[in-house]
């Protein structure tokens, strides 16, 4: 990617329609910063989803283990 070619992905459009999470949960499972990676916008597309069922996860008491696992037992 060059600025003088124009093909650069703008961080601030990214963010309006993603989120600042996800750009950078996107960056970091990219791979190692020393090595080129090609910008993939249907995997920030999966890093979204995987990061509304995170959020779900944690903030839904009936997704919680504990409760599930008591549930199980009794």
């Amino acid at each position: 990617m060059s600025k003088s070619k124009g093909n650069v992905v703008n961080p601030d459009d990214i963010v309006q329609v993603y989120g600042s999470d996800v750009l950078r949960m996107y960056m970091l499972f990219m791979g190692p910063p020393e090595l080129d990676c090609e910008w993939q916008i249907q995997a920030l597309e999966g890093i979204k989803r995987f990061a509304q069922r995170l959020i779900t996860f944690l903030t839904k008491p009936e997704h919680c283990w504990h409760t599930a696992k008591s549930k199980i037992l009794q």
